[in-house]
């Protein structure tokens, strides 16, 4: 316990060290204020300046010497002597001009002065007294541990110790400048006396637990008594001793009752001694001295001691308020003043004491309901004290709404907390709390800036009890829930008259828009209470346009919102309502009526309103709600019938009406070109059009749609028009004709809607072509091919109209322009799906569809769908060519036309020789391989040679460049797609695929179709534009010479089998060397036309089939021939090399004799490619 001591004399040394030193500040600058100023120094009289010379020349009139670049004057020139500088003359400003030598160590050692000046008065008293402090402290212990002196001379000795510091202290006050040290000795001294008395108490058992007390009060009362001439930190010391004697007294002794009398006098103690002194200090250790009690209280389960602590606090903090003064210069240089303590306390004390109720409300709930008397009285009391402060003006506002909060909260503790039946007396005291809090903010009175806080705590305060009381009953429709609900209104909606009477302007208040809107709640809920549920539809209706007349009556702004809320909780009752009358528990003539009646009440409001006041979001909600209760009914209607047997509809067809329904009230309900709307007014066609959107996102498009929705409707009627018609198309037109309205007005808006209609009616269209192939049940079965490129072909023919559209309207229409600026994006989606589903997922040949479902029709249909997305792209990238610059949507066209191309064309070769079958996966038959290798090569020949002759108009020709560009590109993956295809992929003979050549006929085919290809491959060299022309002219003609050579080689082998090239039958004899002679002949006929033609590539070409046909010769012919065949193998290269070496020789003879030409003239170079 002695530590208690000690940290207690610690905070009072610091706190009078604080005000010493701000004692010692206020002195120096007082005396620097009063010292005698030095007298300036006499300055000598400056003397007066030469007067000027008058032929004198000016500066400027001095000619400036030449520029020279030479460090040295020249040689034989003498350097002139430097002139002497001539001594100045004194400043004309001397006389009136003072420079004071700067001062650089006097920081640092002022500095220094002071640390020493601290130390040697603070810091040693600081020690002085705690030394003083602590050495009566442990000489009561060791008084206790020892057997120097018996019991009771050790107290004795020790209270003569402290006697003897309390009379150092008043002999040290006697001298000027000891106040520190005489305050630091009579704390030290009583500090000893009451650590006296509690060892006499505690360790020795002399004094009873009352004595105790009593002495240890004495003790304090004489520390009391010496702070009135030691100042307040010994002031602030009492109050902690004297709050801290229980402690030290065996406080578990103590009876409650005398305990709690002990601490609210020693408070009113504090209290009194700080109103006397005007000590802010010794008020906030009393305060905190309390709190500190209460804490103890709430841990120990006293909730009465609890209550007595806070009210003691709050009411003494309040009475600090009214003492006076202490407003000298001496008080205000304090860091914590009277005239702060008197400005900031009694709202703290209040709203801390508020808030420290809750605790005592949650300590409560368990016990008996006759408790709840206390909390409920002390918390009224805060909030009337608050109140009062308010009005006295020395407390803000925000105390007020804190007590309110904290009293609410504290009561919803209470009833959260409590498990059991409240009491009798808890209704009465709910109501007893919510009449306080009115009549406190009635009367609190703030300046204007506070009075919308007041009033907006105190409405909301007392709304929220009285609604506890009602909502807190086991039956809440009785009168003695919906009578408060109804009597709160009437009161609060006199709170509201009686405030509107003294404001200027009440319509623009909110401290009447507060009690109005909580009368308007309490009208409200007791409107639930008292009416059936079937029937709050109308009552709630009804409340509505009571409301907005006395809205029109009164202009209160919170009455039109309050009509708002009720039309609000009345649609709600009315949705509820319809499912009622849907199921058939609520009449549907009763149910019908109801809606009628609400939709009236709605109607004659909005009248109302529109009519007395000009505020169109009332009008415009009241008359919107008007419309959705019509709608509502409309709805029940559709579902009555749908349900009924005489005119069945199923839920698709009635989400359809519903959606219709709210689209079409949306589109009336959108404002016209020059109508003025309010802000609902603005927004609720709006709203009303989204919700039928999203009615119809949500449950055609995605639950009940008939294809992929998971509970698919059933489609019946007719292709066009059917129910589709009714769910999709007329959604669109209802969009677009919203959008075609406001796009004036609210573009943004419109477009959304265009937007919307786009995909609602290409939705519309993929269904119809959907139904057009499945029928009613349109959703298990697979999509075909041909489905799938009429899906594409509905992608294109989108695109097409966007692009188009623009044009032929010649910008008339408003959506021109959107619709140009959407151009290339619809055309990028449409060209990436119409790949995506032609190209890749649905393909006629190596689509992902089911194959052995299709039929010769189904397969033909799809090819020629191909054929109209060709058309259709080409058609889109002629409407693209608007400009001649790059654009890469326009080239996107080009080249997927010609994917698609490419592909058709593929589809046609596998259809010409399977049929309905093609799509099955079997294997190529005769000479489809060789087709597929040669066509891409004879599409681009052919393509490129069509577009070479395209007319050249402008608008034409950055189209077809970007088509010469794709077949330029192309030439160079076609020929080796063909050569890889035809040598060894395809090859009949040796290919890894190998096509099936079976007869003359067979054979012949395969001949012209490698001649075919060497042809074609000529043929590309001709195309413009070709990237790495020289070498791809180079690789022509290697590729014709292979083309030629694989022709040749499977002539001579279906030669020697009849017409059959295929696998597996090695040659022999003969045939083994007729390759030979056909690579030897081949090399020497190239050769000899490179030789010719000044061609170095067909030179190499020859050469090379020479060394091949020699290898050959070496590698297979030795080891397989023998006798007369092998000797013509080898004779008969040597004859072919030998004639082609004579060849060469006289090529090279006549090539090397000069043709004469012109003195003057440049031989011509042959070029090596051509175009």
């Amino acid at each position: 316990m002695e530590w208690l001591v000690i940290l207690g004399l610690a905070g009072f040394a610091w706190w009078q060290a604080q005000r010493l030193e701000a004692l010692s500040r206020r002195l120096a600058a007082l005396e620097q204020h009063l010292a005698p100023r030095a007298a300036p120094h006499n300055l000598a009289p400056a003397q007066s300046a030469p007067p000027a010379n008058a032929e004198e020349a000016l500066l400027l009139d001095t000619p400036l010497p030449q520029a020279s670049n030479d460090d040295e004057p020249p040689v034989g020139t003498p350097a002139a002597p430097e002139p002497r500088p001539e001594p100045l003359g004194e400043l004309v400003l001397t006389e009136a001009m003072r420079v004071d030598p700067p001062v650089t160590a006097a920081p640092a050692r002022n500095a220094t002065r002071r640390l020493e000046r601290w130390l040697a008065e603070n810091a040693l008293a600081y020690l002085g007294g705690g030394l003083l402090a602590l050495g009566a402290i442990f000489l009561v212990a060791i008084a206790a541990q020892q057997s120097w002196f018996g019991p009771q001379q050790r107290l004795v000795l020790a209270v003569l110790f402290g006697a003897s510091l309390i009379g150092a202290a008043e002999w040290a006050a006697r001298r000027a400048g000891n106040a520190l040290v005489a305050s630091l000795l009579a704390g030290a001294g009583v500090v000893a006396i009451y650590a006296t008395i509690w060892g006499a108490h505690a360790l020795y058992g002399y004094v009873n637990w009352a004595g105790a007390g009593a002495l240890l009060a004495s003790a304090s009362a004489l520390l009391f008594a010496l702070s009135f001439r030691h100042g307040q930190p010994l002031g602030v010391l009492a109050v902690i001793m004297a709050l801290l004697a229980p402690m030290f007294a065996s406080m578990p002794a103590w009876p409650q009752q005398a305990l709690t009398l002990f601490v609210c006098a020693v408070g009113a103690a504090g209290f009194g001694l700080a109103a006397l002194k005007r000590w802010a200090w010794v008020g906030a250790a009393t305060l905190s001295g309390l709190y500190f009690w209460f804490a103890a209280a709430v841990a120990q389960g006293e909730p009465r001691r609890a209550l007595a602590m806070l009210s003691i606090a709050s009411l003494g903090a309040l009475a600090l308020a009214f003492r006076t003064g202490g407003n000298s210069a001496s008080e205000r240089a304090e860091r914590f003043s009277w005239r702060q303590a008197q400005a900031f306390g009694p709202a703290a004390a209040i709203s801390i004491s508020s808030i420290g109720l809750l605790w005592v409300w949650g300590a409560i709930a368990h016990g008996p309901g006759s408790m709840i008397a206390g909390p409920a009285w002390v918390g009224a009391m805060f909030v009337a004290l608050a109140g009062a402060a308010v009005r006295a003006r020395i407390a803000p506002p925000a105390a007020f709404a804190v007590t309110v909060i904290a009293l609410v909260c504290g009561i919803g503790v209470y009833i959260t907390s409590r498990f059991t039946a409240f009491a009798p007396e808890f209704y009465p005291f709910l109501l007893f709390t919510a009449i306080v809090i009115a009549v406190s903010a009635m009367g609190a009175r703030p300046y204007r800036p506070g009075r919308a806080l007041i009033a907006g705590a105190g409405a909301i305060g007392a709304a929220a009890l009285i609604a506890l009381s009602a909502t807190t009953r086991t039956d809440w429709h009785t009168l003695a829930a919906w009578g408060p609900l109804f009597s709160g209104a009437a009161a609060l909606f006199a709170c509201a008259w009686l405030t509107a009477r003294n404001t200027p302007e009440p319509q623009e208040s909110w401290s009447v828009d507060a009690w109005a809107g909580a009368g308007a709640v309490l009208l409200l809920l007791g409107a639930e209470s008292l009416m059936p549920a079937w029937t709050r539809t109308a009552a709630h209706a009804a409340l509505a346009l009571g409301l907005a007349a006395f809205y029109v009556h009164r202009q209160w702004r919170a009455l039109s919102v309050a009509a708002l809320t009720a039309a609000a909780i009345a649609l709600a009752y009315a949705m509820r309502n319809a499912g009622l009358a849907i199921s058939g528990t609520l009449p549907l003539t009763q149910g019908l009526a109801i809606f009628a009646g609400a939709a009236a009440c709605f109607a004659a409001g909005a009248f109302l309103i529109a009519r007395n006041r000009p505020e169109r979001m009332a009008h415009e909600a009241l008359s919107s709600a008007a419309v959705i209760i019509v709608l509502i009914a409309g709805f029940v209607v559709l579902r009555v019938i749908g349900s009924s047997g005489g005119a069945p509809l199923d839920s698709f067809i009635e989400t359809a009406l519903q959606a219709l329904g709210l689209m079409a009230a949306g589109l009336v309900l959108l404002p016209s070109r020059n109508q003025i709307a309010g802000r609902i007014g603005a927004l609720r066609g709006h709203a009303f059009m989204a919700a039928g959107l999203l009615l119809v996102t949500v449950s055609l498009v995605l639950r009940d749609n008939p294809w992929w929705g998971g509970a698919p409707a059933t489609i019946n009627g007719p292709p066009i028009f059917n129910t589709l018609l009714l769910a999709f198309a007329a959604p669109a037109g209802l969009a677009i004709a919203a959008a075609r309205r406001i796009y004036d007005r609210q573009p943004r808006a419109a477009r959304a809607y265009a937007g919307i209609a786009a995909v609602l009616a290409m939705a519309w269209a993929a269904l119809q072509v959907r139904h057009l192939f499945h029928g009613a049940r349109m959703g298990p079965p697979d999509v075909a091919a041909f489905e799938a490129a009429c899906y594409a072909l509905l992608l294109l023919g989108a695109a097409l109209a966007i692009a188009y559209f623009p044009r032929l309207r010649k910008s008339q229409s408003p959506f021109a322009a959107d619709l140009t600026r959407l151009t290339t994006a619809v055309s990028w989606a449409a060209l990436v799906g119409a790949l995506l589903i032609l190209l890749v997922a649905r393909h006629p040949w190596w689509g992902a569809h089911a194959g052995a479902t299709t039929g010769i029709w189904q397969t033909s249909f799809a090819i020629v769908a191909h054929v109209v997305a060709i058309v259709a792209v080409l058609l889109l990238g002629r409407a693209l060519s608007q400009t001649l610059g790059v654009k890469r949507t326009r080239f996107a066209a080009a080249a997927t036309a010609a994917l698609l191309a490419w592909s058709t064309g593929h589809a046609v070769i596998r259809w010409l020789y399977h049929f309905g079958a093609m799509d099955d996966g079997g294997p190529m038959r005769g000479l489809e391989a060789f087709a597929h290798a040669l066509w891409p090569l004879g599409f681009v020949v052919a393509a490129s040679g069509l577009y070479a002759r395209a007319p050249g108009r402008d608008r034409l020709r950055a189209y077809v460049l970007d088509l010469q560009a794709i077949w330029s590109a192309a030439v160079w993956p076609v020929t080796a797609f063909a050569a890889l295809g035809l040598w060894f992929v395809f090859n009949p003979w040796w290919g890894l695929v190998p096509a099936h050549v079976q007869g003359a006929l067979g054979a012949t085919g395969a001949f012209v179709l490698l001649l075919s290809a060497a042809w074609l491959t000529l043929l590309t060299a001709r195309i413009a534009l070709i990237r790495g022309r020289d070498w791809f002219a180079r690789w022509v003609r290697v590729g014709a010479i292979g083309h030629i050579l694989i022709a040749l080689v499977l002539a001579a082998r279906a030669a020697f089998h009849h017409g059959v090239i295929a696998q597996g039958m090695a040659p022999a004899g003969v045939e083994m060397w007729t390759y030979s002679a056909v690579l030897a002949l081949l090399g020497a006929s190239v050769l000899a036309l490179g030789a010719v033609r000044d061609d170095a590539t067909m030179r190499w070409s020859g050469l090379g089939l020479l060394f091949a046909a020699t290898l050959k010769v070496f590698v297979f012919d030795m080891a397989q021939l023998s006798g007369v065949i092998r000797v013509a193998s080898f004779v008969g290269l040597g004859v072919v090399f030998m004639l082609t070496a004579l060849a060469m020789r006289k090529v090279s003879r006549e090539g090397a004799s000069p043709r004469p030409t012109a003195p003057h003239e440049t031989p011509r170079v042959r070029s090596q490619s051509s175009q």
